[in-house]
């Protein structure tokens, strides 16, 4: 059944326009909340499908997220690029921040790492020249060599 409205239509605080013979689905303003709310229920998936999906902030002057399909998902704070992801991977923009333990496997750097008091763990001992070192490994190499030799 299709509607058309010739003129905007506008609806009061907490009246729902609801869809589905279940109301799966609604949209409303919650006067209580002061809040804009569009709700799946039911335990429904929302879907949104789109060739690009962009949310900007209520002035529409910064973008927040923008998704492209088959390319990039962007996430912005405050109109500026955080985070990209990439064919490869992703990009973060800015710094990193963890609040456990990280793997940061095949991470390449392109600035220095400030660990404030914590410890760098779990390293190997150095097989390149270019290689940290453990103070357990340079210990053991230097043992026996006399004071102010190295």
């Amino acid at each position: 059944m299709a509607i058309n409205f010739l003129q905007s239509t506008k609806l009061p605080d907490d009246v729902k326009l609801q869809f589905g013979d279940s109301t799966d689905f609604e949209i409303y303003h919650d006067a209580t909340t002061n809040q804009n709310k569009i709700t799946s229920l039911l335990g429904r998936q929302l879907l949104i499908n789109s060739a690009s999906v962009v949310i900007n902030n209520a002035a529409d002057t910064q973008n927040m997220i923008i998704a492209t399909d088959g390319g990039a998902v962007s996430l912005y704070c405050a109109g500026s690029l955080k985070l990209a992801t990439t064919s490869v991977g992703s990009t973060i923009t800015g710094g990193l921040t963890t609040t456990a333990s990280s793997s940061l496997a095949g991470a390449n750097m392109s600035a220095g790492i400030a660990m404030g008091t914590n410890a760098i763990t779990g390293m190997a001992d150095p097989s390149s020249a270019q290689d940290a070192a453990t103070k357990a490994y340079v210990d053991s190499q230097i043992s026996g060599v006399p004071q102010g030799t190295v």
